[in-house]
């Protein structure tokens, strides 16, 4: 090691308070990237294993494919595996309870299906020949139909046909019976048996992933066996490709159009093929990267403005040791080495220690977090999101962390290198003064005295060190307000996406006598396990409003052209326990709402929507309180007819009560009292020839939804008319995690930017302090008192945060417009400012510069003057 490497050495073991902050802040950067590229390495992972949970290990099916071609997909170059498959049909259940799927579907695997299609048992074992059968477990606990293991079933099997000739899939939603008018068919379908099958009952199935929600027949899976399939018989070809190109498309559209197939029978795992790298260019992804490379720059300009600082001080603490050393020979090239050097010493170290600790620390996070991901995903522990670290996430973490470092090092170097002799010895590049450059206003010293007059000289008079605190603290405001934006945006977007269930299951009444159905809602509520309740009646119609009236959101998507445009209304009725406690959420008084005469409503005023491909959400009207809206039947009510109401909007919130799900933006759902409700016309309310309501709903919440729903299943097995137990326990805790998962990672990264922008902010402002003990202790030495001292340095902390918020909100301005730019292609949430993020961001930077200089300048306060002026001059 040379001259100069032994003194870069020795000048860090003298100053150990700079080495030791500017180590930690390359710790802190490389950690923080570490994390979040292991972070990105690991999700695509998850989504990787959810792609392959949700639809198969597979990357292109082909229908329709003649047994005797088969032999073409095997022969093909760059497919790994081939699987078979294929639909047997329909069967009619004897009377299911749920009259939306009143099938049961088969379909036939082969051997080789069971890799690539995920199939869970829950008892017995997978069929084995073509004579035996797996049932679906939501068979019983969805349609109430109960087969056991070793059950003997005989099935008629066909299609599902309207009289038009048109054949229903899985795909398409159950018709309903076959209706005619005047002759003419309307809707429907019907089974056409085409054979008659028997099966023995060998397995029972969790319901697979691959069916739809809205399939109309649950999934029974037998066997294929490809030896007994006739070479002109049509099966399902599963792909399994060994290595994956962009021209993967393009390959498998060949091979089936040698077989002569078309595009048309073709399917991609269109999932699993875009987290392989395959798929790509579509406007989530756009997002998801766009807003991590966000991340990234935040964490490199925090870290940049932290350990630039850092060195900044390291060479202003050196200007007299560089000048001598410059004074007895050493090159412009060998001061900026030693500073090169000492971030190269630092590097080493805080590199590798940085990125253990990133990936420990994201390793700790995934393990909390992952219960509550199993929620929303469809995956085991064992398959869950996990720490996945790879070669390429740690290579780019190191070599963002270097490029951080040499960029923090540059413009420090390159100055170390300019420092003359005399010029260090005599400091006078420090500070340049002249008259002009600390002239003040009259104004100045009328409105803050004597102090506030020299606290501005004092800035004017050290500009180079008032900019670079300066410029620490706007960096720090843009960083923190940029992130609480980011925070807002992706729970207004994740808002976007919720159906917004806050309850865990619903019992639905149709044609039931209202007397009936409160009887079976009291005795549903006292069954052990329910926590809450609500009970709900529904009516259905529209508010007539004018343009004015709609929000600037609704207005752009449904009446651009100004027209008065009606919304789709649900009225609400809640049971009186659970209004009041509604309304009181509220803050405000249940008693005002429940006159007939005065008839109010409380508008839940925020929808959703998918409008031309993106996301959209936001408020659907923009009216104030205690205006009036006209509920009708349709639009062709007008004011003044009978078969319609005048409600006044009371209140307007996005809070929901329980049961009332997030609307779209087309329509819009109130609440009102049971007073108001039964005062409205029976035109407007859903009612049998009986008067009673046609619709009614209970929710409940339960710590354990599906033991209650056998419970409620038996309670009300005796009750007239239609009743349905709908169980979105799973659906709602998932969205309550997600939130809760979203919230860890947001209000974590807002935490750990903060504690960088804090320490940045403290390391900046006590070294401008500590570089000033010669200043300070000459103005102790002519009479100042502490008091005018300690009056000097808040004047200057004021100065300091009005120039800090003067620069730094429009400069946070316009990254969010750069933000909201980038989502705009999948969430169009409107632009809003995270208003409370700006009156904390204000409230910080004067709170944390006063406290630091009133530190920074009470260690000062308490040394000798005679040492203080001594120590500068040496």
């Amino acid at each position: 090691m040379n001259v100069m490497g032994r003194f870069t050495l020795r000048s860090m073991r003298a100053n150990r308070k700079w080495t030791v902050v500017t180590l930690i802040g390359i710790i802190i950067s490389t950690a923080m990237l570490a994390a979040v590229s292991t972070f990105c390495a690991s999700f695509t992972e998850l989504l990787r294993n959810e792609a392959i949970a949700d639809n198969g290990n597979w990357h292109a099916m082909i229908s329709g494919v003649r047994m005797g071609d088969v032999s073409a997909f095997e022969d093909a170059g760059f497919v790994e595996e081939i699987s078979l498959s294929r639909d047997v049909g329909y069967a009619k259940l004897e009377n299911p309870k749920n009259e939306n799927k009143p099938y049961l579907f088969i379909r036939q695997f082969d051997k080789n299906s069971g890799k690539n299609f995920p199939v869970e048992l829950v008892e017995g074992r997978l069929p084995q020949n073509d004579g035996e059968l797996v049932l679906s477990q939501h068979l019983e606990t969805n349609g109430g139909v109960k087969y056991k293991i070793g059950d003997q079933i005989t099935l008629d099997i066909g299609k599902r046909t309207n009289p038009d000739g048109f054949t229903f899939g899985q795909q398409d939603t159950y018709q309903g019976e076959v209706t005619y008018e005047n002759g003419k068919y309307m809707q429907g379908e019907a089974l056409a048996p085409e054979q008659t099958r028997a099966y023995t009952v060998v397995g029972i199935i969790k319901r697979p992933n691959f069916e739809p929600t809205w399939a109309p027949g649950y999934t029974a899976v037998s066997f294929l066996d490809a030896g007994t399939v006739e070479p002109d018989d049509e099966v399902t070809v599963t792909l399994l490709a060994g290595k994956l190109n962009h021209g993967f498309f393009e390959d498998v559209e060949a091979l089936a159009g040698r077989v002569g197939l078309d595009n048309t029978h073709i399917r991609f795992n269109t999932d699993l093929l875009r987290y392989s790298g395959i798929f790509a260019n579509d406007s989530a992804q756009n997002m998801i990267y766009g807003f991590a490379a966000v991340f990234i720059v935040i964490i490199i300009i925090a870290s940049v403005s932290l350990i630039y600082n850092a060195f900044a001080i390291s060479v202003s603490e050196r200007v007299s040791q560089l000048g001598m050393l410059a004074s007895v020979g050493a090159t412009r090239r060998q001061k900026r080495h030693s500073v090169y050097f000492e971030g190269f010493l630092l590097g080493i170290v805080g590199i590798p220690v940085g990125i253990l600790a990133g990936i420990a620390g994201i390793g700790v996070t995934l393990s909390v977090i992952r219960p509550l991901m199993e929620s929303f995903t469809n995956l085991s522990s064992a398959q869950g999101l996990s720490l996945h670290v790879s070669l390429l996430s740690v290579a780019a973490a190191s070599v963002l962390a270097a490029l951080t470092i040499f960029v923090s090092v540059w413009i420090p170097a390159r100055r170390a290198s300019k420092i003359m002799p005399i010029d260090a010895i005599r400091q006078s590049k420090e500070i340049k003064l002249t008259r002009q450059a600390v002239k003040t206003s009259r104004l100045t010293r009328a409105l803050f005295g004597f102090e506030g007059e020299i606290a501005l000289k004092n800035l004017k008079r050290s500009r180079k060190k008032y900019r670079a605190t300066v410029l620490s603290l706007i960096i720090s405001l843009v960083l923190f307000l940029t992130v609480s934006y980011y925070a807002q945006e992706m729970n207004r977007a994740s808002g976007a996406v919720e159906t917004g269930y806050n309850f865990d299951l619903a019992v639905s009444y149709t044609n039931v006598p209202a007397a009936e159905a409160s009887e079976a809602n009291d005795e549903i509520a006292k069954l052990p396990g329910v926590t809450d309740t609500a009970a709900a009646e529904k009516a259905d119609g529209v508010f007539l409003t004018e343009n004015a009236q709609l929000s600037s959101l609704v207005r752009r998507l449904y009446a651009p052209d100004g027209e008065n445009y009606s919304l789709g209304a649900a009225l609400y009725c809640l049971d009186d326990a659970s209004f009041d406690r509604y309304v009181r959420s509220l803050g405000a008084d249940p008693q005002e709402y429940r006159d007939p005469e005065n008839p109010k409503m409380i508008l839940v005023n925020y929808g959703q929507a998918y409008f031309n491909g993106k996301r959209t959400a936001g408020e659907i009207l923009s009216l104030q309180q205690g205006v009036s809206l006209r509920f009708s039947q349709n639009t062709a009510d007008k004011r003044g007819a009978e078969n319609g109401a005048e409600l006044e909007v009371g209140l307007l919130t996005g809070q929901r009560p329980m049961g009332v799900l997030v609307s779209s933006l087309d329509s819009i759902s109130a609440v009102v009292s049971r007073e108001v409700f039964n005062s409205l016309p029976d035109s407007l309310k859903s009612i049998d020839s009986d008067r009673n309501p046609s619709f009614q709903q209970l929710f409940l919440t339960t710590d354990d939804a599906d033991a209650l729903e056998i419970k409620i299943q038996e309670l009300i097995q005796g009750v007239s008319g239609r009743t349905y137990v709908f169980n979105v326990a799973a659906q709602a805790r998932s969205e309550r995690n997600m939130m809760l998962v979203l919230g860890i990672f947001i209000y974590g990264f807002i935490i750990l930017i903060s504690l960088i922008c804090i320490a940045n902010i403290f390391n900046t402002v006590t070294t401008n302090i500590a570089l000033r003990r010669r200043e300070f202790a000459m103005l102790r030495s002519v009479g100042m008192t502490p008091k005018s001292f300690n009056r000097m340095i808040r004047f200057e902390s004021v100065f300091y945060g009005l120039k800090a918020l003067l620069y730094g909100f429009p400069v946070s301005l316009a990254v969010m417009l750069l933000l909201h730019h980038m989502q705009a292609g999948v969430f169009d949430v409107g632009f809003s400012l995270p208003w409370a993020s700006y009156g904390v961001a204000v409230i910080l930077i004067f709170v944390i510069v006063g406290v630091t200089m009133l530190y920074s300048s009470a260690k000062i306060k308490k040394e000798n003057i005679i040492d203080a002026l001594k120590a500068d001059t040496m």
